[in-house]
């Protein structure tokens, strides 16, 4: 069975999407869609997530990420059947068609920043080796509403044209380098609103879902608690030396 005919059984095709919001997901990267869940859906989603919380405790994510500071959970779709309702949403699921062709699922996962703290570096959470090289497609389902006043998620419209940048180690796969010229050093042209957290929210007591479908499987997971200052280190030296390269390329 092909992924058309999958969504045709749950009554959904790239159809689904309108043309406005067609037009901000190839212009800007994205598009909100609001009131997908009732109150009561959401409410059933943050108890479970406060239940599982509860069981899980520091360990928390540990199939994919402990991270201090952000709570997380991991591999949703097998613990708790609230979550169920994420497989067939909608606009997720037009929009990955819309973009990937086939698809399937790749993971649903919560992270709950708490004030003040699980600030991240504006990143790309998958590289791209070529324009059109699109892997994932991610939707966050907000749990708690998300403000100016509560943490807000930085995101820069139009930046999935970008050269991809602190791209996890853990999601690079088989791409062993990513090529920047002196052109993707150039800023963006308008907003000023950054991609970092998981894919969305960091906040002040803000819970999101971070659901992902792609044509790409990530299989290879590690605990890096006690590599991962190594790793950052390791990121940071080849960027400088790539930046010190593109000011000789420049000069």
């Amino acid at each position: 069975m092909n992924t058309e005919t999958a969504l045709a059984q749950l009554g959904i095709s790239i159809a689904d999407l309108t043309p406005e919001q067609k037009r901000k997901f190839d212009e800007d990267g994205y598009f909100v869609v609001e009131n997908v869940f009732t109150p009561a859906e959401v409410a059933e989603m943050r108890s479970e997530f406060e239940r599982l919380r509860s069981i899980e405790g520091e360990y928390g994510g540990h199939e994919v990420h402990i991270e201090p500071g952000a709570p997380r959970l991991s591999n949703l779709f097998n613990k708790s059947p609230a979550f169920d309702r994420c497989l067939s949403c909608t606009p997720t699921l037009a929009a990955a068609a819309y973009l990937l062709g086939e698809i399937r699922v790749y993971s649903l996962n919560a992270r709950n920043p708490l004030k003040g703290q699980g600030q991240q570096p504006l990143h790309s959470d998958v590289p791209r080796v070529t324009p059109t090289d699109w892997r994932v497609v991610n939707s966050m389902v907000m749990l708690d509403d998300m403000t100016e006043t509560n943490g807000a998620t930085r995101v820069v419209p139009g930046s999935h044209k970008w050269v991809p940048i602190n791209v996890p180690d853990v999601n690079m796969a088989e791409v062993k380098r990513i090529e920047v010229r002196p052109a993707d050093l150039v800023g963006p042209q308008h907003g000023v609103e950054n991609h970092d957290a998981i894919a969305y929210p960091k906040r002040c007591q803000l819970l999101p879902l971070a659901q992902r479908f792609g044509d790409l499987g990530i299989d290879r997971f590690e605990r890096m608690d006690g590599k991962r200052k190594n790793f950052q280190a390791e990121r940071l030296l080849r960027e400088v030396d790539l930046l010190r390269q593109v000011i000789v390329d420049l000069l």
